[in-house]
């Protein structure tokens, strides 16, 4: 009778504790899913929150504040604007800035992106609100930029989020509020474009396609930072790629010269080289 007793309560035992393991993980799944839900909502608000702080006092003064490099990137995108408000596209030729002098600018400067900035004007209405919506904007690119690479490299939540509000007070993203110098789109961008070659050393395996968008979106905005992230990735895939077995060096190869392909074929400013959205009445 007692070995049955025993028996009984071990069973009822087992039981309970079973059921008391399935509701614990259970509560920690819970836990962890609404802890991550939760981080998707405040990570992006805390960003956007810190990008209108760092312009808060541009809009106390009420002022434009014109750089070194002002005339010359304005001209581009009031250009832009006049085309796109027109109706009347023409990347080649400047037939409204530049004096109308039909210098050829945007065609070598990345015209999409430009076309973008002259939306961005015409929405804007004034040079003033221009400026306060492009710096929020680039602020919020930078910070996000820099908190996706951290993610990517396995930093903590908080780490990164603190790096990546950090990295938008830099001189290198500051440089467009003093001196309108273009480089800070570039730079912004930076962070988001390398995440392919951190991607690489963890798993080494090259994406071919994520590879030549991230050099065809840099390059689209500003050819000194993608020629500096070549220059990046140079290191990177090397070391990485001398470690590697003899089939994993020709499967690499392979990868990157099909990254190198795409790159052409899906950056919009090597496709421009005949006037397609140019009207002439």
């Amino acid at each position: 009778m007692g070995a049955y007793s025993q028996l009984f309560i071990s069973d009822i035992s087992n039981r309970f504790h079973g059921a008391f393991c399935y509701n614990g993980n259970e509560r920690f799944s819970n836990e962890t899913n609404f802890l991550n839900q939760r981080e998707k909502l405040w990570v992006p608000l805390i960003i956007v929150v810190f990008a209108v702080l760092l312009v808060t006092p541009q809009l106390f003064t009420r002022k434009v504040i014109l750089g070194s490099d002002s005339i010359f990137h304005y001209n581009r995108f009031y250009e832009a604007a006049m085309q796109l408000k027109n109706g009347n596209l023409s990347y080649f030729l400047s037939l409204y800035g530049f004096q109308q002098s039909g210098r050829i600018v945007n065609a070598l400067y990345g015209p999409f992106f430009a076309y973008l900035q002259g939306g961005l004007i015409l929405i804007s209405g004034t040079w003033f609100r221009y400026q306060i919506v492009s710096r929020v904007l680039l602020h919020i690119l930078a910070e996000s930029s820099m908190y996706a690479l951290l993610k990517q490299c396995k930093v903590k939540t908080n780490i990164a989020l603190s790096l990546g509000l950090l990295y938008a007070t830099t001189f290198s993203i500051q440089y467009w509020t003093m001196r309108q110098g273009f480089s800070s789109w570039g730079a912004a961008l930076l962070p988001f474009c390398f995440i392919p070659a951190i991607r690489y050393i963890f798993y080494q395996k090259v994406e071919p396609i994520r590879l030549a968008l991230s050099m065809a979106l840099i390059f689209q905005v500003h050819v000194l930072s993608a020629l500096m992230l070549v220059m990046m990735y140079i290191p990177f895939y090397l070391y990485t790629f001398v470690t590697l077995s003899v089939a994993k060096k020709k499967e690499t190869f392979v990868q990157v010269g099909i990254a190198v392909i795409l790159v052409p074929l899906t950056d919009c400013q090597c496709l421009v080289s005949t006037p397609i959205f140019e009207r002439h009445d």
